[in-house]
């Protein structure tokens, strides 16, 4: 028995496994060391505690879900259909059964910090012509400004913001303001933070989502911006235009169920003729698992979560519109801590 392992030193195991994950410029290999966090993490829990602390927490909800309905569609599309659950499962898993998670906030965010710096010293001139580095960990930066600005840490989420910035994802530093929005909003607008207002704000998304990629939108935007929307959405409209089209057009049949996994990543590779991933979580969701389970999935995600968490889990929601963070098994890692921390006390 591992009677030395408790949880967190489970958790500073997990968190060194996702942050070398990160460090892709070291080798294309790296983004895989993450897979290693669910076998650890079950070999150390078989071992030492077995079955008794397994629970699952309120801010699992939703992914809990994912996971699930992923597994049903396996005798219908072949085992195929594993590799996004297990994404999602790999980097929930340790939070499943860590009852009482001691390791500070505070230290996970230097610690991440330095891990930055280690895995970009090799694009630091690159840093230098551009102004910043495009990098995953700004999702992660995300997350901590969120965290340190509900508990009012606003050096610390100062901080954040800029790396924020320098890391040079548009749709963190969005998720973070809007975030921020229903930190200091009045307290009439904090009374509505309901999840059906949350699935109700969803589903307008996916609307407008839907309608930007079939063209509805383009002559304003041409006239307004002077732009083609292709450019302004950093090449997604392309990407997402035969998905769009398939929910505009055939709606009906995405009502009840949808193509199944991976049907996202097919419909947008027949344009480019190898597989790309969506970059819109939203309509992925919704044209793979349909309507019924987009409603469910998304009155999951805030069902049970106190104020603090629906914040940050709304800056996590956004990046869903214009990335792949649902299955960023990285980011997630630090949104089910930092989730995890929020139902704790105010210290940090």
């Amino acid at each position: 028995m591992i009677s030395s392992i408790n949880g967190e030193k489970l958790f500073g195991i997990c968190l060194f496994l996702v942050l070398l994950s990160f460090c892709v410029m070291y080798g294309s290999e790296f983004r895989y060391i993450k897979y290693f966090v669910l076998p650890v993490t079950f070999f150390i829990w078989f071992l030492s505690e077995g079955f008794l602390k397994f629970r699952v927490p309120n801010y699992a909800y939703a992914l809990i879900s994912f996971v699930i309905i992923s597994l049903f569609y396996m005798p219908f599309i072949g085992i195929s259909v594993l590799k996004e659950p297990l994404l999602v499962f790999s980097c929930l898993f340790p939070f499943l059964l860590i009852k009482d998670l001691s390791f500070r906030v505070n230290k996970v965010f230097f610690i991440t910090i330095a891990f930055f710096f280690i895995a970009n010293v090799t694009r630091l001139e690159g840093f230098f012509e551009v102004g910043g580095i495009e990098d995953n960990f700004s999702f992660v930066f995300g997350l901590f400004a969120v965290y340190y600005s509900v508990k009012k840490d606003y050096k610390k989420a100062f901080i954040c913001v800029l790396l924020v910035v320098i890391t040079l994802k548009r749709i963190a530093l969005l998720g973070v303001f809007a975030s921020v929005f229903f930190i200091f909003s009045p307290t009439i607008i904090k009374r509505f933070l309901h999840p059906l207002i949350f699935v109700i704000l969803n589903l307008l998304g996916l609307l407008v989502s839907v309608l930007f990629v079939v063209g509805f939108f383009d002559e304003f935007i041409v006239s307004f911006f002077g732009v083609h929307p292709a450019v302004l959405s950093s090449g997604r409209y392309a990407l997402q235009q035969l998905v769009g089209e398939e929910l505009f057009y055939n709606f009906t049949s995405f009502i009840a169920t949808g193509t199944g996994p991976g049907g996202a990543v097919l419909l947008s590779s027949i344009s480019f003729g190898q597989e790309v991933l969506l970059h819109n979580d939203v309509m992925k969701i919704c044209i793979e698992f349909g309507l019924f389970y987009f409603l469910l999935f998304f009155f999951l995600f805030y069902h049970g979560l106190n104020y603090e968490q629906k914040v940050l889990a709304v800056y996590l929601n956004i990046t869903f519109f214009t990335d792949n963070t649902l299955i960023y098994a990285g980011v997630l890692f630090f949104y089910f801590y930092l989730s995890s921390k929020l139902s704790e006390s105010p210290e940090h």
